[in-house]
């Protein structure tokens, strides 16, 4: 997810700013099975507001894991809802090892 900007807004046929838009779904990802598609529009905020993107951050990190939560999202123009099964956040991928092996 990343802030939605005026000019995204524009194009993608939402009438203001104020939201969160998805900016990649992983194969495999509870956004994945839910549904979601790249550019679907979070309208979370949007309900919540003057409340801004970094509050839907918020919110979904206080989430309880393993929570079925309906999502409001606007895709091509159009509102739609959908399911997603709250998940545990990934831990960061490991870093990669050195290729250098040290003299023996």
């Amino acid at each position: 997810m990343e802030p939605l900007t005026t000019e995204l807004a524009q194009d993608l046929g939402v009438r203001d700013a104020r939201g969160a838009v998805v900016a990649r779904v992983y194969p495999g990802s509870p956004a994945a099975a839910a549904g979601l598609v790249q550019n679907d529009v979070d309208r979370r905020v949007r309900r919540h507001g003057d409340r801004d993107y970094h509050h839907l951050q918020r919110l979904s990190a206080d989430a309880e894991v393993g929570k079925m939560v309906k999502l409001g999202i606007m895709r091509s123009r159009e509102r739609r809802t959908l399911e997603l099964r709250i998940a545990r956040r990934p831990t960061a991928p490991p870093t990669p090892r050195s290729r250098h092996r040290e003299p023996r």
